[in-house]
Formats: C-alpha cells, sequence, structure tokens
C-alpha cells in the first residue's frame, strides 16, 4: 500500500530495467504500515519478517522499496520465505469467503 500523494518518481533508478510479464509464479514483498495495526494485523506477518516488512512512516517505506528494487533477488527470495505464512490470504482461498459472505447478506433481503 502506498500512501495518498505518493510521489512514485522518487524510485526511478538509472539501471532500472522494465518490467517483465508477472507470471502466477512470480511473488510481491509485502511492505506494510505498521500504524495501521488496529485494523490490518500486522502480527499475522511471523516476527522475524517485521524488520523487513513493516514500516512506521514514509522514510521506512521509502527505504524497504528501494532495497528491494535495488536487489531483487533477494527481494524474491525474501517474499518466497514469507509466502507460507500468508498463503491463507491469497484471493483463491479468501475470494469464495467473500462470495459466501455476500451471498449470505443478499438472502437475508
Amino acid at each position: 500500500m502506498l500512501p495518498v500523494r505518493c510521489d512514485l518518481h522518487c524510485f526511478d533508478l538509472p539501471f532500472a530495467q522494465p518490467p517483465t510479464s508477472r507470471t502466477s509464479a512470480s511473488v510481491p514483498l509485502i511492505l506494510w504500515n505498521q500504524r495501521w495495526e488496529y485494523d490490518k494485523d500486522p502480527e499475522l506477518i511471523p516476527q522475524p519478517y517485521h524488520h523487513d516488512c513493516l514500516y512506521e512512516d514514509f522514510e521506512g517505506l521509502m527505504a524497504r522499496l528501494r532495497w528491494a528494487l535495488a536487489r531483487p533477488d533477494r527481494a524474491r527470495a525474501l517474499a518466497d520465505r514469507l509466502r507460507p505464512a500468508v498463503a491463507e490470504f491469497d484471493w483463491t482461498q479468501m475470494g469464495p469467503r467473500y462470495d459466501e459472505a455476500m451471498m449470505t447478506l443478499v438472502a437475508a433481503g
């Protein structure tokens, strides 16, 4: 998540490569603003990943994004290690739950 009015040009790197096409095997690195704890449950991210994935302010976000953009192989490896902890939140898992909840609401009229 990026805060509103985030200037993405600050991520431009002179050596940046154009993005490759996304495949089902690609894994995003999760960066989470821990100030949103009251509604986003960052404690669901295992403690060993807090330093790499949670940030408190815009500067923390920038530092983690710069790291990930400059080291895509290491960021991908981190995302791969984190995958089992967040797999239950994949849309293939969550989508049917939301569909069921919506159908229950519709049926209740």
